[in-house]
């Protein structure tokens, strides 16, 4: 999936590459895949707030927050 999520994980700052790989990690293929979309979709400038705000979601609320991010 890396060369999908490319756009998301150029230049991610240290302190969120462990806790990034952690939650991509945990993902299923569909939900990496609705990542996929959501981060093709996203300006570059506006990347690392995604990033943010995938890393301050619950793993339990994850796919909630896929569905409404990709349903705007």
């Amino acid at each position: 999936d890396y060369e999908k999520l490319q756009p998301l994980l150029a230049y991610v700052p240290s302190g969120q590459r462990l806790p990034l790989l952690a939650a991509l990690r945990s993902m299923t293929a569909e939900q990496r895949a609705g990542l996929v979309v959501l981060a093709q979709r996203t300006p570059p400038q506006d990347r690392e707030a995604l990033r943010a705000e995938l890393l301050a979601r619950p793993a339990g609320q994850l796919e909630a927050w896929l569905q409404q991010k990709l349903a705007h």
